[in-house]
């Protein structure tokens, strides 16, 4: 075998290993992302419906966090109205129905006693 053609298959060898590792790799979820979150230009939510991130209420200002869009009362997400935002929920019109959207889950869980000794 010529000296070329044994450099353009060591070539393309080593072009078909450099591009191995990115072929098997996974694609893993970021524990710290948001539930919700977009990643921008995905054009897709990762939830369905609406969840809500945070709450932001200062000087008379009330922002929430909802799908991982800052929105503010008035403004539309995802098909729904935002018409209030209070401390742990908001509520959101779509059509004739009111939705709401809690910050947390009505029931916290609650810490377990530590046994001391």
């Amino acid at each position: 075998m010529s000296e070329g053609k044994a450099a353009l298959r060591l070539a393309w060898l080593a072009l078909l290993l450099a591009m191995a590792p990115a072929a098997l790799a996974e694609v893993l979820d970021d524990p710290t992302r948001p539930p919700g979150y977009r990643l921008p230009g995905s054009g897709k939510a990762t939830v369905r419906g609406w969840h809500l991130s945070g709450i932001w209420i200062r000087d008379g200002q009330r922002l929430a966090l909802i799908n991982g869009r800052m929105v503010r009362p008035g403004q539309r997400i995802d098909g729904a109205r935002l018409v209030a935002v209070g401390p742990t929920a908001v509520r959101l019109r779509k059509g004739e129905r009111i939705i709401t959207v809690r910050l947390l889950p009505r029931r916290v869980k609650q810490a377990t006693p530590v046994a001391r000794n």
